[in-house]
């Protein structure tokens, strides 16, 4: 049997149970960085219990992943960083412009010039073939191009895919730059893994200023861990433009710091005909010590 529930501009808070995995939303206080009216200062954050990890998402930021944690934690520490509270400004590298970085995991497409930030994404829970189905949808009603997304979650399953398609709603060709961002807890005692040796290990004591930089060696996926060996990496094709940003141990004397890890996936920039649409996945796994 087919089951829809919506989740986004509800009235009232959800709570159910499908295959074991429970969900329910929350209202929680997370700063506004735009002026568009859906964009509220307490917006549903949804959460999803597979019985493995405690997955957050906040559609009405742009943000796909929000916050994760290692089930039967105090949830006190989200292997993906966040700040909901105070975020300062900082110039971004790679667009020269600044940003208000919430953290979290979100994508270029629906992207906000005006705030420098995705727009707000609107969605519903589904089911199928004993899967839970977290389905977001966002437009830029400027350049008229649309997005899809799915987040796949299985009980005790560590793997997260994200399924993405970009659609041209409009009636000429649009080039379309799409990447990903993810933004990894740094706090010690978590480390970074990587296929990248020159990351793998690291711990933010092991950067003493604040790092921007591509990286040229093969880098199959990046993530972090704690001591125990459990944390959260993505996985990562090779025909990418890879950068990570990091500000080190003294963070806090760089405006806009955060004892985070900023990791950018960039994509060959592409062109969409009237009516055409290209998916894409991003592949996410959980990580225990076991």
């Amino acid at each position: 049997m087919r089951k829809k529930v919506t989740l986004v501009l509800m009235l009232i808070s959800i709570a159910f149970t499908l295959f074991g995995i429970s969900v329910y939303s929350e209202k929680r206080e997370v700063i506004v960085v735009d002026e568009l009216d859906i964009t509220r200062s307490s917006p549903e954050i949804t959460v999803i219990d597979n019985n493995l990890f405690i997955l957050e998402i906040l559609p009405n930021r742009g943000r796909i992943l929000w916050r994760i944690f290692s089930k039967g934690t105090d949830n006190t520490m989200s292997y993906l960083y966040t700040n909901s509270e105070y975020p300062m400004p900082f110039l971004d590298d790679l667009t020269s412009q600044y940003i208000f970085e919430l953290g979290g995991l979100y994508i270029s497409v629906p992207w906000n010039e005006r705030s420098n930030q995705p727009y707000p994404l609107n969605g519903w829970i589904d089911e199928e073939q004993n899967t839970v189905l977290i389905n977001l949808y966002g437009l830029n009603p400027v350049e008229n191009l649309s997005v899809e997304i799915t987040v796949k979650i299985k009980e005790m399953d560590p793997i997260i895919p994200i399924i993405v398609t970009i659609k041209n709603d409009s009636t000429k060709e649009k080039p379309v730059n799409f990447a990903q961002y993810i933004n990894f807890n740094f706090k010690p005692p978590l480390s970074l893994i990587s296929g990248n040796k020159e990351l793998n290990g690291k711990q933010i004591g092991d950067y003493e200023n604040y790092l921007f930089k591509k990286l040229f060696e093969p880098t199959e996926f990046i993530g972090i861990v704690d001591k125990n060996g459990n944390g959260i990496k993505i996985n990562l094709g090779s025909e990418t433009e890879k950068y990570i940003q990091i500000w080190g141990k003294n963070w806090e004397q760089y405006f806009g710091g955060a004892p985070a890890v900023r990791f950018i996936n960039l994509a060959e920039e592409f062109v969409l005909q009237p009516e055409e649409s290209k998916t894409s996945k991003i592949i996410l796994e959980f990580l225990t010590g076991e």
